[in-house]
């Protein structure tokens, strides 16, 4: 190897150096996720084709992240008590905006085993793409009652008009296309007869069905009942 040969082989070793420090700088540099608010509810979904009903745990998260919201890449929910772990999958999240709060979670988080969620603590972990983390913690009350003990909503509807009642005071109603995808919601309705047209407009002719919310007046727990599908 003559001395030019030698010249750029060195040259080419200093620009790798340069490179990989580079990057060992850069990936240093990124500032951990923070966690701001946590909301959760618990659910009780009735199935109105089997009859069926589970509970389901919807948990969203207000983070903030330094490097950029895109940065976050994962969410965990931990319960240590009965070492379980629920992993919400980026491609999983819902995401909306609240008066300028971003908002990032998922809504039907089930619970292992039997199906129910115990009373405890639960930890929040939040992890970004250069594996920072941060942590926060809820305590999960379940107020839930036995399902013998729940009266259903009573739901005629044709499409024209709906009938609703319950003994809960207010409901709303969730809309969905033929993908289920939510493309709209109801605002808070009153038990009782509604035409189409008051509650969303045109929304029997855009939606393939529609699901009923509605909870307790101490709104401990919501109770969701559907689908109920249009005849289209």
């Amino acid at each position: 190897m003559n001395v030019r040969e030698r010249e750029e082989l060195f040259l080419k070793l200093i620009k790798i150096l340069l490179y990989f420090s580079f990057l060992v700088l850069f990936s240093c540099s990124g500032k951990p996720p923070e966690v701001l608010e946590i909301w959760w509810q618990l659910n009780l979904i009735h199935d109105s084709s089997s009859g069926k009903s589970v509970e389901s745990l919807s948990l969203f998260v207000h983070a903030e992240d330094e490097d950029g919201e895109d940065d976050i890449d994962q969410i965990f929910l931990l319960n240590d008590d009965t070492n379980s772990v629920w992993n919400i999958p980026s491609d999983l999240w819902v995401t909306y905006s609240d008066k300028n709060v971003n908002w990032i979670g998922f809504n039907e988080l089930r619970a292992h085993g039997d199906g129910h969620f115990s009373d405890g603590n639960y930890r929040i972990l939040i992890v970004d793409l250069g594996g920072e983390k941060a942590e926060s913690n809820i305590y999960l009350k379940n107020t839930i009652p036995d399902k013998e003990q729940i009266i259903l909503p009573e739901i005629n509807f044709d499409n024209e008009n709906i009938i609703v009642q319950s003994e809960f005071p207010k409901f709303e109603l969730w809309f969905y296309d033929a993908d289920q995808t939510l493309i709209d919601k109801s605002k808070d309705l009153l038990m009782g007869k509604y035409e189409w047209n008051n509650v969303v407009r045109n929304i029997n002719r855009r939606a393939a069905s529609f699901s009923l919310y509605t909870e307790p007046e101490n709104g401990a727990w919501g109770l969701v009942s559907g689908p109920y599908y249009f005849n289209q």
